[in-house]
């Protein structure tokens, strides 16, 4: 009879914990230095910019604008969609916490009607 040894398995269970530990910090890692690295040449250039006598203001940092809108609609649709599934699989209780969602949708949506009635103004 053939004997297998499984004495490899514990060995192959830690080196996996410990790439996949690895991986995630090195990918945090890479976001901090990437954001480092924007916030660098953001610098270079706003000194770039008082060099020449620009105004600061008028340069584009790469900075988008919220969109509260596409926020609102967003949660407000998955917190349907979360409460349904939620309500039909676990009940009443269960589907409570998708409102949670909805309501961050809700307030999303209002923080975009506040902020269009003060462009108006």
């Amino acid at each position: 009879m053939l004997e297998t040894s499984f004495e490899w398995i514990p060995f192959i269970g830690m080196l996996t914990g410990i790439i996949i530990t690895l991986g995630f910090f090195t990918l945090i890692g890479f976001f901090i230095w990437s954001e480092y690295r924007k916030k660098e040449l953001q610098n270079k250039q706003i000194l770039a910019a008082i060099e020449k006598g620009v105004d600061i203001p008028e340069l584009n940092l790469g900075k988008k604008p919220v969109n509260n809108l596409g926020r609102g609609l967003l949660l407000s649709f998955f917190g349907i969609a979360l409460t349904i599934a939620l309500w039909i699989t676990a009940g009443v209780e269960g589907g409570i916490w998708g409102l949670l969602l909805v309501g961050l949708g809700i307030a999303y949506f209002i923080i975009y009607l506040i902020e269009k009635k003060k462009e108006k103004e």
